[in-house]
């Protein structure tokens, strides 16, 4: 695996490391360029099939994971032809993250793509360290470099490809010439360590390796080297191979980190996977060795081509490891969610509704009440946010028109999810509440916990009306067309207006008498009734002196109802919350309320006068 672009915590490491391998010995310099060359190839070649494929592989990918041996199969060929276990990876958390194939299917990706790397230590094992490799690389390299600079994505990808191949064997060439200048000076045999502690040692030194350069195939390029020109002894290359497999999932849980729960359980499956896997190498490392002799006598391998048998043993334990976890896959699955659970989505529960409460009426009725104001508070802050006014700005003591001309674009805002989220399910608790408390009490307080539901009834219905608004108000609020644009800011206000009177009655609750405060909110529904664009003739003139067309007039109808229908709707929720429970209306206070058609006729009445 290999991941584009080095950790910053690891950068200095690297260049530390660098610069120790250069003191120590002149020619670490050309395995240093060696590993370099390597990764650019690895990285060219990626890019490569990326480019080439056109998004071939991620069609590839949909259809052939509906089941798991077709995941598997996936997974080591696409592995094999692509070189990079890091591309179908990161490929295959992305379409689960997406939702796009099943976490079983994903999984058996990932097993094929650990089998599928293990052909590169093939390919370097068996032909790689056999011939010289920069013979073959000049030519794929000049060749790539021209294809690259064409104008065509399907030459430019082969181009890419070409260029990889050849920096991958010239890599391979530079880190073969290190080795052999390298132990002329040194022998590294020396530090070979036999025995439980040295493949523990040697595990972790192909574990760091791995992590540090990021890339498994260049660890085994420069274990397989090293093994060929007995800089290291068989052994301890079983061990640092193990190590090599384990160090690789570092690139998996880096890809995982800014995934969804689904691409997070998938790079903890590779994790899971290639950890267990390197366990159980360890643990029966002798009888896979004795394996391993088997086989080689059995296709040819000689018995000192410690190269081969490395190449062969490091599928031996990949393949061993997709016999242990493929029939206990579903378990598998589960094991990943619960120790990766999904993520709590908060949902807005009761803060008042005490059980307890139920049968005690005015104890039942206050719990109701209180969090019936909650459901209010919520939804104001959905209100202001849906018609593109920051709630703190409304009630800055700053007019409405300030803060409107502060505020030209909508706040983006999902009201449906915020509704889904904090305002239905606290509503229904409300409901249920009020429908248990009801069967335990009289009559009166039934009607009284009904009243309160109405409220909160009143309350859903505005916030559905202000997102049949905000649709257009994105809209005309960006519009090149001044006058619609004017209108909608005009609508605006109207809400802005009615929730600060609304602010200001729920306020002065305790310093002015409950008549008072009924007029208030009166008042506040004559001059909403007076603002509504059809019927005091604004959208008439408007069409009549060709400021707007039929398409923006249609709009303002619908919207101008939906922005009066849900300021209504939260001036009934206030009077019931704020005013009529709040000390009990007496019958004379009860009487000097408007009903809508007293309101109707009122402003009909005075734009007759004004007429």
């Amino acid at each position: 695996m290999i991941k584009k672009g080095w950790d910053r915590a690891s950068l200095p490491i690297l260049v530390l490391l660098l610069i120790l391998g250069l003191w120590w010995s002149s020619d670490f310099v050309i395995i240093a360029a060696g590993v370099a060359i390597f990764l650019l190839g690895m990285l060219a070649l990626e890019d490569g099939f990326r480019t080439f494929t056109g998004g071939l592989l991620d069609k590839v990918l949909q259809y052939s994971t509906d089941r798991i041996w077709k995941s598997l199969l996936f997974g080591i060929v696409s592995t094999t032809f692509v070189q990079s276990s890091t591309l179908v990876s990161v490929l295959s958390i992305s379409f689960l993250s997406a939702g796009l194939i099943s976490l079983g299917g994903g999984i058996g990706v990932i097993l094929g793509a650990n089998l599928g790397t293990t052909t590169g230590a093939w390919l370097i094992a068996g032909f790689g360290l056999k011939v010289s490799m920069g013979s073959y690389a000049m030519p794929l390299l000049a060749l790539g470099a021209l294809l690259v600079f064409q104008g065509s994505k399907v030459w430019k990808g082969a181009g890419y490809i070409l260029v990889g191949i050849g920096f991958f064997f010239l890599g391979i060439d530079f880190i073969k010439e290190g080795f052999e200048s390298f132990k002329a000076e040194i022998d590294l045999v020396q530090y070979a360590m036999p025995g439980l502690l040295g493949l523990l040692v040697f595990t972790t030194i192909g574990i760091v390796a791995t992590v540090v350069m990021q890339s498994s195939h260049a660890s085994m390029v420069l274990i397989l080297t090293a093994l060929s020109l007995d800089q290291i002894t068989y052994q301890n290359s079983l061990a640092l191979a193990i190590g090599s497999n384990i160090g690789t999932t570092l690139t998996a849980i880096l890809s995982g980190l800014g995934a969804q729960v689904e691409g997070r359980r998938l790079a903890g499956a590779h994790v899971i996977f290639n950890v267990l896997t390197g366990i159980v190498a360890i643990f029966l490392l002798q009888p896979l060795m004795s394996t391993v002799d088997w086989l080689s006598a059995v296709v040819n391998i000689a018995e000192d081509d410690y190269t081969l048998k490395l190449a062969m043993f490091h599928t031996l334990f990949n393949v061993l490891g997709i016999i242990i976890v493929l029939p206990l896959l579903r378990q598998f699955e589960q094991l990943l969610i619960r120790i990766i659970p999904a993520p709590t989505v908060y949902i807005t529960q009761p803060k008042f509704l005490n059980k307890s409460a139920i049968k005690f009426s005015d104890a039942a009725i206050e719990a109701v009440h209180n969090e019936t104001i909650r459901l209010y508070d919520i939804s104001l802050g959905i209100v202001t946010r849906g018609v593109g006014i920051r709630r703190s700005d409304l009630f800055s003591g700053d007019s409405v028109d300030e803060v409107l001309s502060r505020s030209k674009t909508v706040i983006p805002n999902d009201i449906s999810e915020k509704y889904a989220l904090h305002v239905k399910h606290l509503y229904g608790e409300i409901v249920e509440y009020i429908c248990r408390a009801g069967a335990e009490n009289n009559l009166r307080v039934v009607e009284q916990l009904h009243e309160v539901r109405m409220a909160g009834s009143y309350l859903v219905e505005a916030i559905k009306s202000v997102q049949h608004f905000q649709t257009n108000l994105n809209i005309y609020l960006a519009s090149p067309n001044q006058y619609a644009r004017y209108e909608y800011d005009q609508l605006r206000a109207v809400i802005g207006r009615v929730l600060l009177e609304i602010d200001a009655v729920r306020g002065d609750r305790g310093d002015r008498g409950d008549g008072i405060n009924v007029l208030s909110l009166d008042e506040m529904k004559l001059v909403l009734e007076k603002s509504d664009l059809v019927k005091n003739g604004v959208i008439d003139r408007l069409i009549r002196e060709q400021f707007i067309d039929a398409s923006i007039a249609t709009s303002l109808i619908n919207d101008s109802s939906y922005v009066h229908g849900a300021c209504n709707k939260l001036l009934k929720a206030a009077q019931i919350l704020f005013v009529s429970r709040d000390k009990g209306l007496s019958i004379g206070e009860q009487s000097i309320v408007l009903d809508e058609t007293e309101i109707h006729e009122i402003v009909e009445d005075s734009m007759k006068n004004e007429t």
